[in-house]
């Protein structure tokens, strides 16, 4: 038997991924936004969860602790997020959003929603419910997180 490339679900949502990526990145320049999709979705997470460590963002992000260092460390530098240590753990960050960058998620959340609009334009809701509801599953088996 012969492995069927074309319709690996690993293949085709990695597809489907970095393609939703490299459009939200250009149409984030196209509005002049200057953020990537990588800061937007850990610059969201630190508005709807400030406060926690930096170790949580990686584990939300899926980066290691090197690579979500860096991506904070670059907003950090662009205002964006600031860094505090934890008064009970002085190893730890915690990260907050600064008003620059609350500013910035307001100004760049009707881009994202319509890029994503965009991408599942025609797609009914109840194939969008189930389609979601794989995904997580799939995330759920590979990460060891079951709700």
């Amino acid at each position: 038997m012969v492995y069927d490339l074309d319709n690996s679900i690993g293949r085709l949502v990695g597809m489907a991924s970095r393609a939703i990526i490299n459009r939200l990145n250009r149409d984030f320049e196209a509005a002049g936004i200057i953020l990537t999709a990588e800061q937007w979705i850990v610059l969201v997470n630190v508005g709807h969860h400030e406060g926690e460590c930096q170790q949580y963002f990686a584990r939300f992000s899926g980066k290691d602790k090197t690579s979500i260092a860096r991506l904070l460390l670059a907003m950090e530098e662009h205002g964006l997020i600031r860094r505090e240590p934890d008064s009970a753990d002085r190893r730890q960050n915690m990260i907050f959003l600064t008003p620059r960058g609350r500013a910035l998620m307001d100004e760049a959340t009707p881009v994202v929603e319509s890029t994503l609009a965009e991408a599942v334009n025609g797609i009914d809701k109840s194939e969008l419910d189930v389609c979601r509801r794989v995904l997580r599953e799939i995330f759920e088996n590979m990460s060891g997180c079951h709700n």
